[in-house]
């Protein structure tokens, strides 16, 4: 249930990392550089909010349960 979020999260950065690293390269840095670091950070924030929420969910799961 968690898997898809946090696996969402790790593309996110790994994205955000190769942006970055072309950004500090300017030679070989371009437009779809920045356009990828907004793109990540959209990912990472979208993911943490679903994984916040599937928590938040299998919490009151076990509240049912109990």
């Amino acid at each position: 249930m968690f898997d898809s979020s946090i696996s969402g999260i790790r593309n996110g950065l790994a994205m955000a990392e190769r942006a970055a690293n072309n950004i500090a390269q300017f030679e070989s840095s371009d437009q779809q550089d920045m356009v990828d670091m907004m793109f990540a950070a959209r990912t990472v924030e979208a993911n943490v909010i679903a994984l916040k929420t599937s928590l938040r969910m299998s919490e009151h799961l076990v509240d049912l349960f109990a």
